[in-house]
């Protein structure tokens, strides 16, 4: 089934090593620090740590290069469910 196997490689792709929240502190950064790198306001990564926002597309895609790959889009949708409260990473 190859479409089943492109799905495994992108997942590989994406960077899934680790969340934002250990890339952090396995790298000694600032949530400060961090946010400056991205561009936006520290407040704006605690809500990502703490899973009461989740960041756009395009700040997904800024944090999986500012990271070197590391945090990936599935690290962020494992958090998140859908209508019926199924995880959106599956």
């Amino acid at each position: 089934m190859p479409y089943e196997h492109n799905i495994q490689l992108n997942h590989t792709y994406c960077g899934c090593h680790m969340k934002l929240s250990q890339y952090l502190v396995v790298n000694g950064i600032s949530q400060k620090q961090f946010a400056a790198d991205l561009g936006v306001c520290q407040a704006t990564i605690h809500k990502y740590l703490y899973e009461k926002s989740c960041p756009s597309g395009k700040r997904m895609m800024q944090i999986y290069q500012i990271t070197d790959y590391q945090v990936g889009l599935m690290d962020w949708l494992e958090h998140f469910e859908d209508e019926d409260g199924q995880s959106l990473a599956g």
